[in-house]
């Protein structure tokens, strides 16, 4: 008797920490971190961990230079003409000096 409760428990125990898994996998900690977790220091700090972790469907924006048209990670420069409610995004220094005039020419002809 005291067997199958011990069983029942674990068995509990792996079925819950397996629903927390699965909720960990569409987010940055994925399937095995938040089910591993769950499963050895508790469901709480389980589910705690798991919807701290980032969602994966989050959609990223996407910058692209407006000079060069490429797509940009990490660091940019950010011009914000005066007057004008537009920003323009440029990959590097040397991105933005080359096309910079050109894209304020267009902008005045256009605004």
């Amino acid at each position: 008797m005291v067997y199958f409760f011990i069983a029942l428990l674990v068995i509990l125990k792996v079925g819950l920490s397996y629903l927390i898994g699965l909720s960990g996998k569409k987010r940055e900690i994925g399937f095995w971190a938040s089910f591993l977790i769950s499963l050895f220091f508790g469901f709480v700090l389980g589910l705690i961990v798991t919807f701290i972790s980032k969602d994966l469907n989050q959609t990223r924006t996407i910058v692209r230079c407006d000079g060069c048209k490429k797509e940009i990670n990490g660091e940019y420069i950010a011009i914000r003409p005066t007057g004008m409610n537009v920003k323009l995004d440029y990959c590097n220094e040397t991105c933005r000096d080359t096309y910079h005039a050109g894209n304020m020419e267009r902008l005045k002809s256009e605004g």
